[in-house]
């Protein structure tokens, strides 16, 4: 049999896939098989090279990079387009798919060469589609023995010698060399502990959102082991700690023990982002006390609103000095009451709402509680007046609400190092240590009048030159009205939606809309690409968080449009973190 990395696929692998790896599976054991290899490792990925599909490697016959594509597939006037297993609806294809695995053959072939001194003529690359019959070339450059279809797949090592003899003999591969070339392009690391999160390898294979990994370091792993052996346990850390994923697999992980368990963050948006990652279909994402599915995932305002119907009141505020109480009333509401509760934005919980919370717990003093803050991103919604809110002075004093053991998430788990490195200029204390390369940070200096029209120009030009998907896009302004952003975009022809009304973050592959939001509206989010609108130039600690906030939301690319130039911007911004630390209060933050 052959060799396969990995030696099985993730569960929710496309049918397609399924079907081309059994296939290769019954491949003699001369061959190496590949799959899902980050074209981030060996070149710059762009929307539909992202990763090589699969990459089979023989000592006689080369390295043969194969594109899967799965459903029915048409062809017309050249533009291709596929239509998915048991849907109605056709998919327009960027390009040629033989025009998308040349691309990462010959991406991949630069590197190999490069690096290895492996001859060019020993690269081949080829098609499979496994629900397809084809009997005829499918254009100039899509010979019929480039397209290995589900009758191949039968015999897949005839196929594969057909396709070696189209692109003519190669030299021999030593057997240390294909070690080396596995190595190189499918790495170890030391330990992986959850499933759902971003890989530490390179920022440009921070992808395909159902399907990433997370490879956790040192400071994850001992806080991840504190939490499963302590009741009360706040996790403090900077942005793309992993705070949230962490949070949605501790959920998990105690519900699947039978713990009636709940999961709450402050935001809408993040909630959606945690039914996500849970695997939480839509119609079950609305919160429901009594139900007997755990973990119950809810934003504070989708309990509160429960809560308040429960006691038979509009609303229940937050500062309310009898909240305490209505929750107790609600306690009845529930199927029972729950075993344990985890908080995510644990830095927009007042003290009285975690107290008020206790009250749903089987017992209120002892029942665990694990809360996940960045008290940096504390917003002040419920400890700052209306007005300082809206003048940015913003109150830092959130300081833990339970007396809990507090454990540090000291590495940045989502950012390349130069978007790391940029967001750290805005954040007032040590800041998270990314692992990864990647690409810069661009800015875009601009009249103020052209500021919104220049942000969308870009997103038109990533979106159409540079190839994302506009769902892959998340636009953040600084002190833009909501209707302005909108007009912007209606004029410059890109479809956009409020990150606070949308029901599934990220957006699904069929939702083309570019999700937007302010600093606040984003908090607990993170986009393949991050473009910030940045228009305020005051110098103070508010705008210092929204520019921490917002450019740490990019995994792989960051841009930010302003009147000002990036040296103006990080003087401006260090001036501000000058004011904050003088804060006795912010340094207090900082201690804890």
């Amino acid at each position: 049999m052959a060799r396969f990395i990995p030696k099985e696929l993730p569960v929710d692998a496309p049918t397609s896939e399924r079907t081309v790896f059994a296939a290769f599976s019954r491949l003699p054991d001369s061959w190496a098989v590949l799959w899902d290899v980050p074209v981030g490792l060996f070149g710059r990925p762009r929307a539909d090279l992202r990763q090589i599909d699969c990459l089979l490697i023989h000592g006689r016959l080369g390295l043969l990079v194969v594109e899967v594509k799965g459903g029915t597939i048409k062809v017309d006037e050249g533009i291709w387009s596929t239509r998915p297993m048991g849907s109605s609806e056709w998919a327009q294809l960027q390009r040629s798919p033989f025009k998308q695995v040349a691309d990462q053959r010959y991406t991949l072939q630069r590197y190999l060469s490069n690096h290895f001194g492996i001859d060019s003529k020993s690269f081949a690359h080829a098609v499979a589609f496994p629900g397809c019959d084809i009997t005829d070339d499918l254009g100039p450059d899509s010979p019929r023995e480039l397209a290995i279809d589900a009758t191949d797949l039968r015999d897949p090592t005839t196929a594969l010698h057909r396709v070696r003899k189209h692109w003519g003999e190669c030299p021999r591969i030593a057997d240390t060399l294909i070690d080396s070339i596995i190595a190189k392009l499918r790495p170890s690391f030391e330990m992986t502990i959850l499933s759902s999160s971003v890989a530490a390898t390179t920022a440009e294979m921070l992808e395909r959102e159902t399907r990433r990994q997370v490879h956790m370091v040192e400071s994850q792993i001992q806080a991840y082991r504190t939490l499963l052996s302590t009741d009360r346990v706040v996790a403090l850390g900077g942005a793309g700690t992993g705070k949230t994923v962490i949070a949605a697999q501790l959920a998990m992980q105690l519900a699947s023990t039978g713990s009636r368990t709940l999961l709450l963050c402050h935001r809408v948006g993040v909630q959606s982002f945690l039914s996500t990652l849970l695997g939480i279909r839509p119609s079950n994402r609305s919160y429901d006390g009594s139900s007997a599915d755990f973990p119950h995932v809810a934003a504070w305002v989708k309990v509160a609103g429960a809560v308040a119907s429960h006691v038979g009141r509009a609303s229940v505020r937050n500062s309310d000095p009898n909240l305490g109480e209505h929750f107790f009333e609600f306690r009845d509401a529930l199927s029972a009451p729950y075993d344990a509760i985890v908080v995510d934005e644990g830095q927009e919980f007042t003290k009285n709402q975690i107290e008020a919370l206790s009250w749903l717990l089987d017992d209120p003093d002892y029942s665990p509680m694990y809360i996940f803050a960045d008290p940096f991103q504390h917003s002040g919604i419920f400890s700052t007046t209306p007005r300082d809110r809206i003048e940015k002075r913003i109150s830092y004093r959130w300081a833990p609400p339970i007396i809990a053991e507090t454990v540090g998430l000291m590495t940045n788990c989502r950012n390349s190092k130069q978007i790391a490195d940029l967001a750290s200029r805005f954040y007032p204390q040590a800041a998270p240590t990314p692992l990864v390369d990647g690409l810069a940070p661009q800015f875009h200096q601009v009249t103020p009048r052209e500021l919104l029209p220049e942000t969308f120009r870009l997103i038109s030009e990533l979106i159409n030159q540079e190839r994302f998907q506009p769902n892959q896009l998340l636009v953040v302004p600084i002190d833009f009205a909501h209707d302005d952003v909108r007009q912007a975009a209606q004029h410059s022809g890109v479809p956009i939606v409020s990150v606070k009304d949308v029901f599934r973050f990220p957006l699904t592959p069929k939702d083309l809309r570019v999700a937007f939001g302010s600093p606040d509206d984003v908090q607990g989010l993170e986009a393949d690409v991050t473009v910030v609108a940045y228009a305020q130039g005051a110098t103070n600690a508010g705008t210092l968080r929204e520019m921490y906030i917002a450019t740490s939301r990019a995994r792989t690319v960051l841009h930010v449009v302003s009147h000002l130039s990036p040296d103006q911007i990080v003087a401006a911004e260090a001036m501000s973190a000058g004011e904050l630390g003088s804060d006795p209060a912010a340094s207090a933050s900082r201690e804890s």
